[in-house]
């Protein structure tokens, strides 16, 4: 997955608000490009991923000191 806006691939979950209710639906997530702040939405399977990280992105993980 790609920020929309900068196109980094680091994220982080996202608060998620009322009006994400449809997008909860279709079982998407929020998360926060760490780069430029973006929002975005990732499927369930990438949101359970990065809860597992502890809100780091699998590109993170190599790079964790």
């Amino acid at each position: 997955m790609h920020c929309p806006t900068c196109y980094s691939t680091k994220f982080q979950l996202s608060r998620v608000r009322p009006g994400d209710r449809l997008q909860l639906l279709f079982f998407r997530y929020p998360v926060r490009c760490r780069k430029c702040a973006g929002r975005a939405f990732a499927s369930r399977a990438f949101a359970n991923h990065l809860r597992k990280l502890g809100k780091l992105s699998p590109n993170d993980y190599g790079e964790r000191a």
